[in-house]
């Protein structure tokens, strides 16, 4: 896997009750998606 650079990475900033609010289609994890195990969890598990 090649490095991303800085230029490249874009940080969206929100909040679970905004999300919500909007009643947005989401999903959220425990763990990084490089490494293969994380749980992926919806609006059903909040």
């Amino acid at each position: 896997m090649q490095p991303t650079s800085a230029e490249n990475i874009v940080y969206c900033v929100s909040s679970v009750q905004k999300i919500i609010d909007f009643q947005l289609d989401f999903v959220f994890t425990d763990g990084h998606a490089v490494n293969g195990f994380p749980v992926l969890n919806t609006r059903l598990q909040i």
